[in-house]
Formats: structure tokens, sequence, C-alpha cells
């Protein structure tokens, strides 16, 4: 997405942004869906069910809120102010993705036991 933003950013043109906006939504949308997959297998079983509901009510919250707050970016900083939102918002997944613990093969209990989510 940070590639397909740059190149948009660096040669704005009508054909650049349709090939660019089509990379950045194919992007969100695997994103989503690995998050969306991925998410519930962070919680243990007692809580698993109540902590994927607000997982996806945040989710829901975020993408109905997102237009209104890159609209009043947009406007304050210009579209380079909205692709560095999107640059740090990955970054923070970044961190959130090598911050949780492996589930792989492991009792999620066993892991919750020795550390705190």
């Amino acid at each position: 997405m940070i590639i397909a933003a740059g190149i948009y950013l660096a040669i704005p043109t009508k054909f650049i942004l349709l090939v660019a906006g089509a990379i950045i939504s194919g992007m969100v949308t695997i994103w989503a869906d690995v998050v969306h997959q991925w998410g519930p297998e962070t919680y243990t079983n007692d809580i698993r069910a109540t902590a994927t509901g607000v997982n996806y009510a945040a989710a829901r919250a975020g993408a109905a809120l997102a237009p209104y707050v890159g609209v009043v970016i947009a406007q304050t900083y210009g579209l380079v102010g909205v692709y560095i939102t999107g640059i740090m918002v990955a970054l923070v997944t970044l961190a959130l993705t090598f911050g949780v613990p492996e589930t792989r093969r492991r009792i999620l209990e066993e892991i919750t036991a020795r550390q705190v989510i």
C-alpha cells in the first residue's frame, strides 16, 4: 500500500490514481480478512467471543469514521497528510503484529498465563 501511495504521489495522473487506488483497495481487503481470521486466535477461550465482537465493532467504527477523518486531514494537510496518516496506521499495525505472541501449535491459556496481552 505504501509503495502504491508513493507512486501516486510521485506521478499524480488519472491512470496512476486508478491503478494505485485498486492496489490500495485490494491490500486493505486482504489485510482486513487476515486480521479478522487472526484476531480471534489471540484471545483465550473464555473471552474469545466477546473480544472478537469488540474487535469487529472497533473495525466497523473505524471504517465508518475513516472517510470523515480523512476529509479533515486532507483539508488541513493535503493528500500528503492522508498518506502520512496511512503510513502511521501501517506502522502501528506492524508493531502490533510483532508484539502479539505466536499462537501456532500452542495452548492459548498457557501463553496468556505467562504474559499479559
